[in-house]
């Protein structure tokens, strides 16, 4: 005959545990989880409690498991009943208000929060009627690994899908409609298709010194403001929205080379036609000067009558730097690459002239230090044209850099 359990009178344990007790009035060895929790709903109706209980446990660790899940049970009733659950739309939109803030302090590019919202609807709206409480793990793997997605998006594609959407649970969790993050766990398996075709990251494009003369040399005969832009480029490794918006209050001039320097803190973002306070790493750098672009910065000063350092060109402003760039390199028969393989000119310049690469890190602004890797590589290769220094002759950027560079 089974055994009868007391649990009205058991003995309490510890807070929500309880012993259970035979007909004896004995322990039995189980234990009972009992939880309740009262709390406030809305100013007509005061409060409602929740109670919950699990018996028959056979050990106290068993018990004390079962009740951090009741109680995460709890907390996510509790919210649910408070905040009331809400439609992946509805979430989507307060995600997206969040965006907009951050795009109005000038914490986020135009550009990123652009393509996150994009992402998401086009990759989520068939859930938008789903109450945000309905998803799980496999909810998200069994879109993410579907057939149909792998065949139309990249692995790398649905990574960031995933890291939308988690970022939306992030946004509900901050903000008290939810206490745990469903796409916590969530696996994207990578196809057979994927594992054979994987190819290591593309190297970036750079322009080789020679090159980048010539097309110099052509600019500065036709087009004089597009080839101010391209020395500063080539001598400073600015991205192009660094260039666009850099002030004169930003270069420091000085009787010592080593002193003069330029203070990288703003960047320009196209799409918005506005000048960011922040670089696109998020953090303010310095590219100490060589002498080349410290005689060229000087003329422009004298002639300069604006607060901007290099033209307001058009076609610059309209996002057509890199059609313009190409268009000269196809008139003078060199390689046509895009307007940022100037930056990376820079960059495998000074890797060639000895400056370590931590440094050239620092100048170029890499969050990362893979991305500086990646020139690392194109250094390390053996190509005959081969960017040899910024200048036909020097890098003088320290003392270790005002070598000439052997050709």
């Amino acid at each position: 005959m089974a055994k009868k359990h007391q649990y009205s009178n058991g003995k309490k344990v510890e807070s929500g545990i309880w012993e259970n007790l035979d007909e004896h009035g004995v322990h039995d060895g189980t234990y009972s989880v009992r939880i309740s929790r009262r709390f406030k709903i809305d100013a007509v109706r005061s409060s409602f409690q929740l109670f919950l209980r699990r018996r028959s446990i056979k050990t106290l660790p068993l018990a004390r498991k079962e009740k951090r899940k009741m109680e995460d049970m709890m907390a996510a009733k509790a919210i649910k009943l408070a905040n009331g659950d809400k439609t992946w739309i509805e979430a989507r939109e307060q995600f997206q208000k969040h965006l907009e803030a951050r795009l109005e302090d000038k914490s986020m590019a135009f550009s990123t929060i652009d393509n996150m919202l994009k992402t998401l609807k086009k990759h989520t709206s068939h859930w938008d009627t789903k109450m945000i409480t309905w998803f799980n793990i496999e909810t998200f793997e069994t879109y993410l690994n579907s057939t149909e997605l792998k065949k139309e998006s990249t692995l790398n594609t649905r990574k960031n899908i995933l890291k939308f959407i988690r970022q939306v649970f992030k946004r509900q969790i901050a903000i008290g409609a939810m206490n745990h993050n469903p796409t916590n766990g969530v696996h994207i398996r990578r196809s057979m298709h994927e594992i054979d075709l994987h190819e290591p990251d593309k190297e970036p494009e750079v322009m080789s010194k020679d090159d980048f003369y010539k097309v110099l040399d052509y600019a500065q005969v036709h087009f004089p403001e597009w080839a101010e832009v391209y020395s500063v480029g080539f001598w400073s490794g600015l991205r192009s929205g660094e260039m666009y918006s850099l002030k004169w209050h930003n270069i420091v001039f000085d009787d010592d080379l080593d002193k003069c320097r330029i203070d990288v803190k703003t960047s320009y973002c196209w799409k918005t036609d506005r000048v960011l306070q922040t670089t696109k790493g998020k953090k303010n750098r310095v590219v100490p000067m060589n002498e080349e672009i410290l005689i060229l910065l000087k003329k422009l000063k004298l002639k300069s009558t604006s607060e901007f350092v290099l033209p307001r060109i058009q076609d610059w402003k309209n996002g057509k730097a890199a059609e313009f760039i190409r268009g000269i390199q196809k008139a003078v028969g060199v390689k046509q690459t895009k307007f940022h393989a100037i930056r990376g000119s820079f960059c495998t310049a000074l890797l060639l002239d000895g400056v370590p690469p931590i440094i050239v890190q620092k100048i170029m602004g890499h969050s990362s230090f893979r991305t500086t890797q990646h020139y690392i590589s194109i250094v390390g290769m053996d190509l005959v044209n081969a960017t040899k220094g910024l200048s036909r002759t020097v890098i003088p950027i320290g003392d270790a850099q005002k070598k000439k560079i052997e050709a």
